[in-house]
């Protein structure tokens, strides 16, 4: 493609390729890694600290994740 330096490394190429391949499909919705749900970022931002320093353990920050994940998606986030 011309939008591709001809010494573009293969792997990196490969990745924006694929990419917007995914980006310009009309089923796209939720990018998860460009932002949470709103409970769910709540959570972070509130709990995440807490896991940091050994004041709750990895299962409890992901149980509290997963049940703020679980009420987001039940008021209908997609």
């Amino acid at each position: 493609s011309d939008l591709f330096p001809d010494d573009m490394e293969p792997s990196l190429r490969f990745a924006v390729e694929e990419q917007n391949k995914i980006l310009s499909r009309d089923n796209l919705w939720y990018t998860p890694w460009t932002f949470f749900p709103p409970k769910l970022t709540s959570y972070i931002d509130s709990e995440l600290e807490k896991y940091l320093y050994d004041q709750i353990t990895l299962d409890q920050y992901l149980t509290g994740a997963q049940e703020a994940l679980n009420s987001d998606l039940a008021d209908g986030f997609k």
